[in-house]
């Protein structure tokens, strides 16, 4: 069994505030049920339940994903069970890569099997918007992160006061700054496995997901960096791996969307 970092938190002990977001994170398994990446299902503007997954850049280098599954609701059973008391029965089968930007390190997956409406399971919203992520006070909800790293069920990283850096990676020889620094966790941290994973801000939208860093349980002033959304948005030159021309396919100039119920929205569009 995959067993992740004493210091990481259990999304099954802080479900009161952050359960529609966990909702839609998963693990991603290889065809040999080799789990190696974090991703989550976003909303789009038409909210038709369409199942769009995100994740990073540097988890889609393979060449066939038709067979790779997605694991949903891999969690503790409750808070305080044993590692053993875990859900590993909610999986979809095979990926299409839609759109994806190595300076923004983003790919956007379409699940190709019908994910089951038992799996009970929730489309992030997220956010476009250039201005650095922030939580002023540490009264308001934190800027957090859930993920599962080394494969382990599903934990949350969160990060209470302050406001995220703008940082580059690969794009720094353009001087550009597509992705957002977590300078140092509060709680919690992330490993190999929580790549492509999401980063909420304090309005529960995705603004990021994993590309790398230093933090882990060994090194907790470590950092993270996450490619930003709004980057992805609408800097790559081609259309197609435009962020915007899947979560906005009318064009409607929305830079950012509310989540909404997997099942809800799949019925509401039959209407």
């Amino acid at each position: 069994r995959a067993m992740s970092g004493k210091c990481n938190l259990d999304v099954a002990c802080h479900l009161d505030e952050y359960h529609d977001q966990s909702r839609s994170v998963g693990a991603i398994l290889s065809e040999y049920n080799q789990k190696y990446c974090s991703g989550a299902l976003i909303n789009n503007v038409r909210q038709d339940g369409r199942q769009l997954f995100l994740t990073a850049n540097h988890c889609s280098g393979f060449t066939d994903t038709s067979a790779h599954l997605v694991m949903f609701n891999h969690e503790k059973i409750q808070c305080g069970s044993t590692p053993e008391e875990v859900n590993e029965h909610d999986t979809a089968m095979g990926l299409i890569k839609l759109g994806s930007y190595l300076n923004s390190d983003y790919t956007l997956y379409e699940i190709v099997e019908t994910i089951p409406d038992a799996y009970n399971l929730y489309l992030s919203g997220w956010s476009a918007l250039p201005e650095a992520p922030m939580n002023p006070s540490i009264t308001k909800i934190p800027i957090f992160g859930i993920h599962h790293p080394s494969g382990d069920s599903k934990k949350i990283s969160f990060f209470y006061n302050g406001t995220l850096p703008p940082v580059c990676w690969s794009e720094c020889m353009y001087n550009e700054k597509f992705h957002w620094q977590i300078p140092r966790w509060d709680q919690g941290t992330t490993e190999p496995g929580s790549s492509g994973s999401p980063l909420f801000n304090a309005d529960k939208r995705i603004v990021g997901q994993l590309h790398g860093g230093s933090a882990s349980c060994y090194n907790r002033n470590g950092y993270d960096v996450y490619g930003a959304i709004f980057a992805s948005f609408s800097s790559p030159p081609k259309i197609k791996n435009r962020l915007a021309t899947y979560l906005d396919p009318e064009g409607t100039g929305a830079k950012f969307l509310d989540g909404y119920g997997l099942e809800q929205a799949r019925r509401e569009s039959r209407q």
